[in-house]
């Protein structure tokens, strides 16, 4: 089995750029119900529509260099005349931590493009590619995407991505084209929408001086929104929830046994990847840390999914926020966007 050893990401080449809430929260979490008739989830948006600093949040001059395609590029950029069938497979991988503190063991299953592809140009499109990925997962129960299917689902998301970008007022509410969920849902890019009363908005801890601070009071932990997911659904089919955090939204198909995971930014999984990816929590998984006695207790199944959001995606964001905090020089916008995590529950409309 292969190691993958995750680092940082770097600065991409050209070619590969592309619950209830508490009374205390409603300054922050107030939201509007959407046009569809079906509201959001709790809480504002991730994406701080006020400034350019909103979107994919990963590194700051990758985002500064994704740039809407003119419009002699959105052509069709389908897989019709290239007259292949690709089903892919299942992998076995041990992936371990940006930090390398942690070490997952679970099946990975890669589309061969993300959305930074020149195939799919979708730089900001991660919102657009989540709502078009639940969709089809609404479509097709009980079913996962093959590879080409993946691949499909990545360019049309992306593509739908371009066309909102041609909207003169979504330019003007959006500078640097990094939608939140509401207006994608409100574009009726696929008939989707979300159930508030099943969704839940959740907060990342770091220690006593921020969890007793007044931006927290009477917020849901992370864990016990996890709790929430993972037990609301004993004895149902699965549920698709679009997961938000950090500015980058991905797909949750949670069911009884096993949690896959979607993602259409390759990088989010490590250094250098540049395919969409689903990560598979079941019973076969396993996430330790690293230099633990061989004796030490793993973390098993499908909660291997919450470990890997806590100790893959978040631990250095979330570290790099504790320092700003002991430094005393974080703004509560960027202490907002780095704790908050909103699991927005789909159906199909």
């Amino acid at each position: 089995m292969r190691e993958i050893n995750i680092q940082q990401p770097v600065e991409q080449q050209p070619q590969q750029q592309q619950q209830q809430q508490q009374p205390s929260l409603v300054r922050l979490l107030s939201r509007n119900k959407s046009k569809t008739g079906v509201t959001n989830s709790r809480g504002p948006p991730l994406l701080n529509k006020e400034s350019e600093d909103g979107g994919d949040d990963i590194d700051n001059d990758r985002r500064l260099q994704t740039k809407v395609l003119p419009e002699e590029s959105l052509q069709p950029l389908g897989f019709e005349d290239e007259n292949r069938f690709e089903v892919g497979k299942w992998e076995e991988k041990k992936i371990v931590s940006r930090d390398g503190e942690m070490e997952l063991h679970a099946e990975v299953f890669f589309a061969s493009i993300d959305q930074r592809s020149d195939k799919a140009a979708g730089g900001g499109a991660c919102s657009v590619l989540a709502t078009t990925i639940a969709h089809w997962l609404h479509d097709n129960p009980k079913s996962m995407p093959l590879r080409c299917q993946l691949d499909e689902l990545v360019h049309e998301g992306s593509s739908e991505w371009r066309r909102l970008c041609e909207n003169e007022n979504h330019r003007e509410k959006f500078s640097d084209q990094h939608f939140d969920l509401e207006t994608v849902l409100e574009a009726r890019v696929r008939p989707l929408g979300v159930v508030t009363g099943k969704s839940y908005i959740g907060f990342f801890s770091l220690g006593d001086a921020v969890t007793s601070s007044e931006f927290l009071q009477g917020a849901m932990s992370f864990d016990s929104v996890w709790s929430e997911i993972v037990s609301s659904g004993e004895g149902t089919e699965e549920r698709v929830y679009i997961a938000s955090w950090n500015d980058h939204f991905f797909v949750m198909k949670v069911e009884r046994d096993v949690i896959h995971l979607i993602d259409t930014l390759g990088e989010r999984l490590f250094e250098g990847c540049n395919q969409a990816y689903i990560l598979k929590f079941g019973e076969e998984s396993a996430v330790h840390r690293r230099g633990a006695p061989a004796d030490c207790e793993k973390i098993k199944g499908k909660d291997c999914c919450k470990e890997y959001i806590k100790g893959f995606l978040a631990a250095v964001p979330l570290r790099e926020l504790q320092h700003d905090i002991d430094r005393g020089v974080v703004e509560e916008a960027l202490m907002h966007r780095r704790l908050q995590i909103e699991f927005h529950h789909t159906t199909s409309l």
